[in-house]
């Protein structure tokens, strides 16, 4: 799947084209067809973390991104964005309160007062086929690459490249 290119990208094309929103329970759908969080590690923090208070969230614009820091949380609001997908999870330890303490609890401030959605893949992206760790390790000058750890059997019959169909909103 990889020298055909990495299916994420073909998800955030799509996106990157919408018109109109699309609600937030269809795109995290759309997320875990890629890659389902019950093959994330069992220490990760994956899925949705943030969720506004809203009867219905359209998401109309979302934003990408390796780490949800203080500037990206900036730049997420400044864009209007309604959804935030960040590889590596900004909650991960239990959260006892949410003041302005830290930049962590901030940020959680934040998302719930701009009524921003959070969901971090992590592991679940590292594992599927198409993911994360094969899309690194395309990179190499190896032929062969066998996992250290094979997490999913028979992983050609779990998933399949997401069709158009998929991708469609109606």
């Amino acid at each position: 799947m990889l020298k055909g290119g990495f299916q994420v990208k073909r998800v955030a094309k799509y996106f990157c084209t919408m018109t109109t929103g699309a609600s937030l329970s269809r795109i995290i759908s759309l997320l875990e067809a890629f890659a389902p969080i019950k093959y994330a590690e069992s220490w990760d923090n994956v899925g949705l973390l943030i969720e506004p208070y809203r009867k219905s969230l359209s998401v109309n614009k979302i934003l990408l991104t390796n780490d949800l820091t203080e500037p990206v949380m900036q730049e997420a609001i400044e864009k209007s964005t309604n959804m935030i997908i960040a590889y590596h999870p900004p909650i991960f330890a239990p959260l006892k309160r949410i003041t302005q303490a830290d930049w962590k609890q901030r940020i959680v401030s934040m998302c719930l007062a701009e009524s921003i959605a959070v969901y971090s893949p992590h592991t679940a992206w590292d594992v599927v086929p198409g993911g994360i760790n094969e899309w690194l390790a395309c990179a190499l000058p190896y032929k062969d690459m066998t996992p250290i750890r094979v997490r999913l059997s028979k992983r050609s019959n779990i998933f399949s490249p997401l069709s158009e169909q998929t991708l469609t909103f109606q």
